[in-house]
């Protein structure tokens, strides 16, 4: 699939420009394969089809639609939503508009509610107000505008995206329109697949309008939807003749009094993802109990302080451990004490394989981060939730979640540190700027423990040879993958993070014949 960016699809309309091919030829090109779409999926002939316009080339392309939607035999009235268009291409396009003598009404200056009465009674609405240009808020006059199509009867179609709708990041204004479904033109935007605009675009489809292939192929895409095509390749069959020394030894440096499970969680879905020898590196007390749930792993006690948390004199025989680790996993449940602190340091000094921090792990990582020097401290993945993103950035909760590719992006780039931002969307940036959305997961993983499955599973790829940007990339994938196939079995709401390791890996390992 490809996507772009606000700023790579002006690129490419500059280059289409020099093709020979006009911005009018192409604003011309997408109102004319929308209304092609929309003739092919709606009743349109004698149907009430209201399209609402703004001033810029959004509202062009929503004239040249309403245009050849009448031609067709739709009973066609168009609305200026935010008065006459300011773009000399959308004034060309009301132009012939015009020329057509469809019932035309400006709703800057509608005095009796015609506007609102011919959304109500249409059956089809299609929302060409902002398009990708959109920043900001919705004014108060176009909030109560938009509030009559969301309550409207009509289906509603939005030219691009949903008009309040950021098609970078995915954010939107709480006045946004909501739209049954969406037409992109030429390629699917970031934002499509980032909530909440994914929520509001409803299906997203993508229609050509024109542009030379050499176009397309000229531009460098950043953005990228993971799927199963992309998945397969990075897990090969095993041979015959193989042993557990070819699947990786990995360290998880977890735990602390009170938060086992994390250890212990992370632990198993290493286990289950594939590594050959794990170890469980944990403060002595915590070990000292029977642990049956990861009987196929080693364990090695740790040295603790009076809190039971590590000590830093646990260093030492960590660092012994890592001189035959293939990958280190480290935070799980590990606790914010001076002593881990004193071994995460420890460890991202030493360590010469890749290294996922998790949980504690990243709040500790916190503290030190301006200290880190773009190399990503020898291939370093963070997992973390927008709470230890906003830590990490020094932002708030609130800003992150308002452009969560945008903050993990930039981290990624400045630190070097690969970094997979989990929620809704789960977003990979890397630091070359390649950024990653995963389609996968549902509200059922939201529960302590699920953030630890999915550090196992990258741990486990890290240790069996995977470059750590795509065991990041495939962590996430499949770890909602497991996550989905978990709550067809228990239900969003019985389901646990234990369910993704017994029932959703197995299951999906068993699907690729791995």
């Amino acid at each position: 699939m490809r996507i772009w960016t606000c700023e790579q699809m002006k690129a490419a309309e500059l280059k289409t420009e020099s093709y020979g091919i006009s911005m009018a030829r192409l604003m011309e090109n997408a109102g004319n394969a929308a209304a092609a779409w929309i003739r092919g999926h709606e009743p349109i002939f004698g149907s009430r089809c209201v399209v609402l316009c703004g001033k810029g080339n959004n509202g062009g392309d929503g004239f040249v639609a309403a245009r050849r939607l009448a031609q067709h035999g739709a009973v066609v009235t168009v609305i200026l939503a935010d008065g006459e268009p300011r773009s000399e291409l959308a004034l060309e396009m009301l132009a012939r508009l015009r020329e057509e003598g469809l019932p035309l009404i400006d709703f800057t200056l509608d005095k009796e509610g015609r506007a609102l009465g011919s959304i109500e009674s249409a059956a089809l609405i299609l929302d060409a107000v902002y398009g990708t240009g959109f920043r900001g808020e919705i004014p108060g006059r176009l909030q109560t505008l938009f509030a009559a199509v969301n309550a409207a009867k009509g289906k509603t179609i939005a030219f691009d995206i949903p008009s309040g709708a950021n098609a970078d990041s995915g954010d939107a204004d709480p006045h946004a329109i909501e739209a049954d479904c969406t037409l992109a033109f030429e390629t699917v935007k970031p934002g499509h697949l980032a909530y909440p605009c994914k929520q509001l675009a409803g299906p997203v489809t993508a229609l050509p309008i024109g542009m030379p292939d050499e176009v397309a192929e000229s531009i460098r895409q950043t953005h990228f939807l993971i799927d199963n095509d992309l998945i397969r390749p990075l897990f090969p069959k095993r041979p015959t003749v193989s042993h557990k020394g070819d699947y990786g030894r990995l360290l998880n440096i977890a735990g602390s009094v009170g938060m086992a499970g994390a250890a212990l969680l992370s632990t198993r879905a290493a286990l289950r993802s594939g590594a050959g020898l794990v170890t469980l590196m944990a403060p002595r007390s915590l070990l000292a109990a029977p642990i049956p749930a990861i009987m196929e792993a080693l364990t090695a006690p740790l040295d603790e302080d009076d809190r039971g948390g590590l000590a830093a004199t646990a260093l030492d025989a960590i660092l012994e451990r890592m001189k035959t680790a293939d990958a280190v996993m480290i935070g799980c449940g590990l606790g914010t004490g001076d002593g881990a602190d004193a071994v995460l340091r420890g460890v991202l000094e030493a360590a010469r394989c890749p290294v996922v921090i998790d949980a504690d792990g990243i709040n500790l990582l916190a503290r030190h981060i301006d200290r880190m020097d773009g190399t990503g401290g020898r291939r370093l993945i963070v997992t973390p939730h927008p709470g230890e993103m906003a830590r990490l950035c020094g932002k708030t909760i609130d800003q992150i979640l308002h452009n969560r590719a945008g903050y993990a992006s930039a981290f990624a780039r400045r630190t070097g540190i690969i970094t997979l931002l989990k929620g809704a969307g789960t977003v990979i940036a890397l630091p070359d700027g390649r950024v990653y959305l995963c389609p996968t997961g549902n509200p059922g993983m939201a529960r302590g423990g699920s953030g630890d499955v999915l550090t196992g599973m990258i741990g486990a790829f890290l240790a069996q040879g995977m470059e750590p940007a795509f065991a990041a990339v495939a962590g996430a994938y499949l770890h909602g993958m497991a996550g989905d196939l978990a709550a067809k079995a228990y239900s969003q709401t019985a389901m646990l993070p234990t369910d993704l390791i017994e029932k959703g890996l197995p299951q999906l390992f068993l699907s690729m014949g791995r």
